[in-house]
């Protein structure tokens, strides 16, 4: 079984999404989103993950994007990324 899950939905999304975390490990986590160029747009949530417990955060998108975002989760030296759909309005 995967030691890491995120799911994300809406995807596509229009101005918020809805990531979903869920961790085997425990300790400090970061879910970071990034253009579709690689760079960091912002990170969306730093802190403590418990093991076997759904983490869910909400991003609400302020800025004009084309395209997709990548976003990276990670935890206790893994990582799990996925890809995001923009649909501009």
């Amino acid at each position: 079984a995967d030691q890491l899950a995120v799911s994300a939905y809406p995807n596509p999304f229009t101005d918020r999404v809805r990531f979903v975390i869920r961790s085997k490990v425990a300790g400090q986590g970061s879910l970071e989103i990034y253009n579709m160029l690689g760079q960091k747009i912002e990170t969306v949530y730093k802190g403590n993950i418990v093991a076997e417990r759904s983490q869910v955060v909400e991003y609400k998108t302020t800025m004009k994007l084309n395209g997709g975002l990548i976003y990276i989760f990670r935890v206790g030296g893994k990582q799990v990324t996925g890809k995001l759909l923009k649909i501009e309005q």
